[in-house]
Order: C-alpha cells, then sequence, then structure tokens
C-alpha cells in the first residue's frame, strides 16, 4: 500500500489528531480541544501509527510533512469520496454542502405528503418524517439533511431529482400518509439519486395504535437497504421510547411550534402543549425534554413570574427526560440547554457531549454545543461547530446563526456577526447582538432602530439587568457585550 492508500485509511478526525500530535501536542491537550478523553485520544494515535506503518513522533512529523507538500493528496481525498457514486455535474453548491462528510452514504428524508385533506393531520405527516429522519441520524455512519433543508422541497414535483441535486445527497426517499379516523395508510419509498431508480418501496395500512412499530420497521428497513450490515445492538438502541398514544406525540410537535415563535404567548402556550402530553403520557421523554427547554426560554426572557425557581424546575424537567430514555440525546441537549442559562458551564458542555454522542448529526445539538462554547470564550471552536451544523443545513438554520454571530462577536469581528445574524429567518434571538455590533461598529442608527424593537419584545429590558442573567462566563467578555449594549442605548 502506498502512502496515498495509508491516508485515505486515515478518518478525518485521525488525519487531525495525528497533525496535532505531530506538533508536540499532548494527549491532554488535544482531548481539551476535541472534547474527548484523553484514553480516546491514545486509541486513535495507536490506531494511526498502525495505518501509517509509523512507530515514533518524528517518523508521523515526516510522513506529515510528504503527504502536505504533496498536491494530489490534498486532504481532499476525503472530500472526492464524499458524493458517492453521484452525478459528476453537480452543482458547486451541492459539492460544497457535502464536502465535509467523510465517505458515509447521504441521505434525505423529504417531507410526506398529507393527502387527508384535512391541515390538522399536517402535524402527523410532519411528526412521522421527523420521527425517520430522527431514526436514521442516530446512525453514525449516515449523513442525514437536517430537517429545515428537506423540507424545502414538498411534494412530488419538487422532490427526487431537483432535492438530490441541490443537497447532494445518495439517496432520498419520499412518500405519502393519509390518516381516517383509526386507520392510517403510509407509502415510502428509497430513490437511488445517481440513477433515479426506486431500489426499495413499501406500503402500510393499519391501526393507528400500531404507528410506533410501524416508524420503526419504515426506518429499519432504509437503513438495511442503505448498508447491508448494521449490528443488532446499534439497531435497538436507535429506537425511541414512543408515547403511548398518539395524542402526546401530537401536542409534543405543535407545543415546538409554538414555542419556537419567542413570544410570551406563545412560549405559555408550548408550555400548555407539553404539560397535556404528560397527561396523556406521563412516560414520554420528548416532552418533559421539550417543556425543559420552554421553561429555561421563558426565564431568559423574563416571562415568569418566580424566576427564583423556574431553573430548578427545567432541570428538573431534563433529568425526568433522560431518566425516561437515555438514549434520547435531546434529552441531553435540553439539559446542557438548562444548565447553561444557570452558569454551569462545565455541566453545560458535558451534556451537550453525551448528547452528540448518542445523535452527532443533530443540527439542534451541534448549535447548542457551539452556543455554550462562545458562552465559555472558545469562540474559534464554537465557530467550528456552528459551521458543522450549518453544513448538514445549508438553509441557514437560525439557532446556528445565533451561535455563529455570538463568537464572531467576542472576537471583535463586528461585521461578520452581523453578516450571519441578517441570515437569520427570525432574528428575534440575535437582535441584542445585532445592537451590540452596529453600535461597535459605530452604526448608531442601525444599532438604534435594533434597540426599539428589542424594547418592543422586553419593554423592560436593560443592559444591566442582562448582565445579571446572561452566562458569558468570564468577566472581559460579558464587559465586553454589555459595552456594546449600552453603545445602543440599552
Amino acid at each position: 500500500m502506498d502512502q496515498k492508500e495509508k491516508f485515505r485509511a486515515l478518518s478525518p478526525r485521525e488525519l487531525k489528531i495525528a497533525q496535532i500530535y505531530a506538533s508536540g501536542a499532548s494527549y491532554r491537550s488535544i482531548a481539551e480541544q476535541l472534547f474527548i478523553a484523553p484514553t480516546t485520544v491514545r486509541t486513535h494515535v495507536a490506531s494511526i501509527y498502525r495505518k501509517l506503518g509509523v512507530s515514533s513522533k518524528i517518523d508521523l512529523l515526516r510522513i506529515l510533512q510528504v503527504h502536505d507538500a504533496d498536491p494530489d493528496s490534498a486532504r481532499g481525498a476525503f472530500a472526492s469520496n464524499s458524493v458517492r457514486g453521484g452525478d459528476q455535474t453537480k452543482n458547486s453548491f451541492s459539492e460544497g454542502l457535502m464536502r465535509n462528510w467523510p465517505g458515509g452514504p447521504s441521505i434525505a428524508v423529504l417531507p410526506l405528503d398529507n393527502l387527508s385533506g384535512n391541515q390538522a393531520d399536517s402535524w402527523f405527516a410532519d411528526g412521522v418524517t421527523k420521527d425517520i429522519r430522527y431514526g436514521l441520524s442516530k446512525f453514525k455512519s449516515l449523513c442525514v439533511i437536517s430537517h429545515k433543508s428537506a423540507s424545502m422541497y414538498p411534494g412530488p414535483a419538487q422532490s427526487g431529482g431537483r432535492a438530490a441535486q441541490d443537497l447532494g445527497v445518495d439517496y432520498i426517499t419520499e412518500g405519502s400518509v393519509r390518516r381516517d379516523q383509526n386507520r392510517l395508510r403510509l407509502t415510502i419509498e428509497l430513490i437511488e439519486a445517481a440513477t433515479k431508480r426506486t431500489i426499495w418501496a413499501d406500503r402500510y395500512d393499519q391501526d393507528v395504535v400500531g404507528i410506533f412499530d410501524v416508524q420503526d420497521d419504515i426506518t429499519g428497513q432504509i437503513v438495511v437497504a442503505l448498508t447491508i450490515q448494521i449490528d443488532h445492538a446499534e439497531i435497538q438502541r436507535m429506537r425511541n421510547v414512543p408515547p403511548a398514544n398518539l395524542a402526546a406525540y401530537d401536542f409534543v410537535l405543535q407545543g415546538h411550534h409554538r414555542k419556537d415563535r419567542y413570544t410570551a404567548a406563545d412560549n405559555r402556550k408550548a408550555q400548555s402543549l407539553f404539560t397535556k402530553a404528560l397527561e396523556a403520557d406521563g412516560r414520554y421523554a420528548r416532552a418533559y425534554a421539550a417543556l425543559a427547554s420552554a421553561c429555561s426560554v421563558a426565564w431568559r426572557y423574563g416571562w415568569v413570574k418566580e424566576p427564583e425557581s423556574a431553573l430548578d424546575s427545567a432541570l428538573s424537567y431534563a433529568r425526568q427526560a433522560v431518566q425516561l430514555d437515555p438514549n434520547d440525546g435531546r434529552g441531553f441537549g435540553a439539559m446542557g440547554i438548562v444548565h447553561l442559562d444557570r452558569k454551569e458551564h462545565d455541566l453545560a458542555i458535558h451534556a451537550y457531549n453525551r448528547s452528540l454522542s448518542l445523535n452527532p448529526n443533530d443540527v439542534f445539538v451541534i448549535s447548542g454545543m457551539a452556543d455554550v462554547l462562545a458562552h465559555c470564550g472558545w469562540s474559534h471552536e464554537a465557530i467550528m461547530y456552528a459551521k458543522r451544523g450549518l453544513r448538514r443545513d445549508p438553509h441557514h438554520p437560525d439557532y446556528c446563526l445565533w451561535a455563529l454571530s455570538s463568537a464572531y462577536y467576542n472576537l471583535g469581528r463586528y461585521e461578520e456577526a452581523v453578516e450571519a445574524i441578517l441570515k437569520m429567518h427570525d432574528a428575534t434571538e440575535g437582535r441584542r447582538l445585532l445592537a451590540a455590533s452596529y453600535a461597535q461598529l459605530g452604526q448608531l442608527r442601525k444599532a438604534h432602530e435594533q434597540k426599539l424593537r428589542i424594547l418592543d419584545a422586553q419593554p423592560e429590558f436593560s443592559a444591566d439587568q442582562w448582565a445579571e442573567m446572561v452566562p458569558v462566563k468570564h468577566a472581559e467578555d460579558l464587559q465586553h457585550y454589555i459595552d456594546g449594549l449600552k453603545k445602543a442605548g440599552l
């Protein structure tokens, strides 16, 4: 095996560890940079030595220098395999989207069409789509395009070839759902993007009470069609703990829709819906996780009557979520949000690490980690995670952009912070940073405009009050932020 082949045998993480280790870094410093255990670094180094056929750090450095000097070796060895078996005429957008995925198959789960004719059933079709996508994303060998990006291609007229070309994926799924009282009719097919050939399809027609078994079966069959051989334990680990009935599931879906509007009235409605879900199924972990997140948001915006106990309640809900379903990354993600708002930074990072280990493709969790790192002053690392989230969701989800803008602001890169926030679909969460960034740039008229919009949403807002709440870890970073807000007139 020649040197190029040896380097292609390294995973992207192994290549990164090899470069850092050869530069003189210790196991512990590498572990801190990559948020993994030192023992894991040791295991990776042993694997690197074995794959490259070296026995010392000096040999490793020498072989890396030769590799880096060879233009044909361009770490693009990983990129060249990222869109597997695809059409070579794919546009630069799709190539850019998948460039950093390390060689595994990629898939977009397109929205299932709601054929019931009842708008209320759109919640059900959307929920089935999300659960299929979420189940697939727990398999670390798959790159699963995020919900927001895949949802840009509804209906058979826009799915298929256009979605595959735009998103740069190897496979897509599409289908339909029809619900008639207590009966469910669902069709789905798996299509190979390069050939537009349907390689698997199936239809389900049964009572609604068996819906969660149907979802597990669909997800399992799709993954088998993609990977052929999957360890039995991984299949079992993938399965969610479903609610006892469909009512709880619908309540959570509708609650998330309300929560993400970021108004006091919608947040109260969201909490009410999540509570109804728990009344329907007291062991539904996702409902507890959603309630924890909603309570944390309400505390942050001052929408609670008893702020002293609000975060205690949120943490209790998050703990319930992870106790009921320790294999669901969203529970640990909710716990990370609450720990951050409680200014328990190390615990927040630990929770997000646990969440990412369970579901490395979840853009919500990736952006949450970016947010925590930015608040901890690890701005370069936060940018890395935020951009990783944006690669998973090229239609620029707001939470990734907000975390990215926070990191840019920390570094004094105000123009880039503004640019990121202006890409948000709803800049509610970003207006404070936007006002501060405009003020730091001396664009006081624009800063004033943002100040008025902030006060419209939060009439009692002030920089001094926010300084007590915002979970920025280091005093100098907090002062930098507050200075920007005060320059904006807040």
